[in-house]
């Protein structure tokens, strides 16, 4: 049977039910289980229910939904599962609980982030304290942290924003294998490794310009040699070390003097000095050296006259 509009065929029965060509404006539908609404050409759209699920199935293009907000909630209304507000976010819920959400910076995580790359391979997949990026990938860093500001860029920047542990219980940083801890920031500054060995690239090809240091001995002798506390330590907890603005007056390239800035990166209108003390160590083997020589000076001219 068909039913034609100016001579066009608009609506039609055939073996499978009712073909309508054209736009449905109807207050209610009713088809059966697995009965199909089929939408363009070759039934590119289907929308139907199964008997136990409501589908949607597209086989041609993109899927588009428009709406100037959208909600998923639960069957009876009580709980949001996702949002889409128009001009704003797009929110995420777990049991009714916002969970992800996008802002205009990117996007915010309320609980954990852990991500896995297997997480069957993880001894923390069980974990519900920490964040937690994982990875089982050979060869290749778990994490890679890229700055491509053409200017100004800066690393990562670690804090305790509601404490001040400064002792070697609690750690910044903690490297470790599956045998033992191997490398540790703690948060007093104190650095620990497994086999107390540091470096610094030092290979000939590097360099240029090589000539034996000038003396030293006059610097090193000059220098003052303190005992102290931190302000934030106790008056018990003594240091050996040296004042920067003491040494500055010896050896002003010893002293680097650095802005004081917030994790915004935003100055804060102090400064601090720190001194190199890798260069100062590098001196007193030079006074050293000096020294060894006058010593065996010395004892040579000793043993000429122990000798007459």
């Amino acid at each position: 049977v068909s039913l034609r509009y100016d001579n066009s065929t608009k609506f039609e029965t055939n073996s499978a039910g009712v073909k309508v060509t054209g736009q449905i404006e109807a207050d209610e539908v009713y088809l059966r289980d697995s009965e199909k609404i089929l939408l363009g050409t070759g039934t590119d759209l289907q929308i139907y229910h199964d008997g136990s699920s409501s589908r949607i199935y597209n086989s041609t293009g993109d899927l588009v939904l428009r709406s100037a907000s959208y909600y998923l909630n639960s069957a009876d209304g009580s709980e949001n599962i996702i949002k889409g507000l128009e001009n704003g976010a797009v929110e995420l819920y777990y049991d009714n609980s916002k969970k992800f959400e996008t802002t205009s910076q990117g996007a915010q995580v309320n609980g954990l982030l852990q991500v896995y790359v297997s997480q069957a391979d993880s001894q923390y997949a069980s974990n519900t304290y920490n964040h937690i990026l994982q990875s089982n990938n050979q060869g290749s860093a778990a994490l890679v942290i890229d700055h491509s500001g053409d200017s100004q860029p800066y690393g990562m920047y670690m804090k305790f924003s509601d404490a001040a542990p400064n002792d070697n219980t609690h750690y910044f940083i903690m490297c470790a294998d599956n045998s033992s801890n191997r490398f540790i920031v703690y948060s007093d500054g104190d650095v620990q490794n497994d086999d107390n060995s540091y470096g610094g690239t030092s290979d000939v090809k590097l360099k240029e310009n090589i000539v034996d240091a000038k003396s030293q001995w006059d610097d090193i002798k000059s220098i003052k040699v303190r005992n102290f506390n931190f302000k934030t330590d106790t008056p018990s907890d003594k240091r050996i070390g040296v004042v920067a603005q003491e040494i500055e007056t010896v050896c002003p390239s010893l002293v680097d003097e650095h802005p004081d800035t917030d994790e915004n990166n935003q100055d804060l209108g102090t400064t601090t000095k720190s001194v190199k003390y890798s260069i100062l160590y590098m001196k007193a083997i030079k006074a050293l050296q000096e020294a060894m020589a006058k010593i065996e000076t010395l004892e040579a001219k000793v043993a000429a006259l122990e000798a007459a």
